[in-house]
């Protein structure tokens, strides 16, 4: 951390083991970044499962929906804190030293998490620090596609780009990811079920990121909508339903 340049972020796994041997583990990626103004630290802490009702949430003001915040800034970490061995123990131990999935949630977000910041989780959260999202779904919490793109936005806030521009540049990879995904399904002679599945919750997942940029009012923009439009919202819908079409291809290729 103490090498990391003024907006230079590292990003560390954390977590806890499940209760059962043979079940997986719940993942968290927080990303350091060091300050711009040379301050300290912000810290976010990216979840796309089980620790998530500690983060805030609200209800959409268009759709009435509710949005997560996800990933969720703790901003203005000091030296001495970011840079504790105990916590960096401490924080790490559940994915060695199984103690409870419950206790060692409990202890991340109770105890280790507010240390931080000598505060909540939830009770850091302001216009600039939201990132609102739909809640994953429980089986993007058994994957790790959710938390690589909130580290994604992590990393593109720590560099200076505000919520909106970082969503930009999330929905312009996602509609890049659908083109090569839709190019593989048309040269693809079959496709198992279970990838099939897959793939059809990826793409509900990423028409709902699309979906929630369309019709932004512009006293809004501020909170996600930043430089993207409905052109571009659009642009990736239909994508999406290029990939869609492939997929039907590919799945009655492989059932005739």
């Amino acid at each position: 951390l103490e090498q990391l340049p003024p907006a230079g972020s590292m990003l560390v796994p954390a977590g806890w083991l499940g209760d059962e041997p043979d079940a997986p583990p719940s993942l968290l990626l927080l990303s350091v970044a060091r300050r711009i103004d040379g301050g300290g630290y912000d810290v976010w802490v990216c979840n796309a499962g089980d620790g998530l009702q500690y983060h805030a949430v609200r209800a959409s003001d268009r759709m009435g929906s509710l949005r997560v915040n996800a990933p969720a800034r703790l901003p203005s970490v000091s030296e001495e804190r970011a840079s504790s061995a105990a916590f960096w123990f401490l924080l790490l131990r559940p994915l060695i030293w199984p103690c409870g999935a419950a206790a060692s949630r409990t202890a991340v977000y109770e105890q280790l998490l507010p240390f931080l910041t000598l505060a909540p989780l939830v009770s850091r959260v302001g216009p600039e620090e939201a990132a609102w999202v739909p809640p994953p779904s429980a089986a993007t919490a058994a994957g790790c596609g959710g938390l690589a793109m909130q580290a994604l936005h992590a990393l593109l806030r720590a560099g200076g780009l505000d919520g909106g521009a970082a969503r930009h540049v999330e929905i312009t990879l996602h509609a890049q990811l659908m083109v090569r995904l839709t190019s593989s399904l048309a040269a693809t002679s079959a496709i198992f079920s279970s990838d099939a599945a897959l793939v059809r919750l990826a793409l509900q997942q990423v028409a709902a990121l699309a979906a929630d940029q369309l019709g932004v009012p512009a006293d809004q923009l501020r909170e996600g909508a930043g430089p993207t439009t409905d052109s571009h919202a659009l642009q990736l819908l239909g994508t999406l339903d290029e990939a869609s079409l492939a997929l039907a291809a590919a799945v009655r290729r492989t059932e005739g």
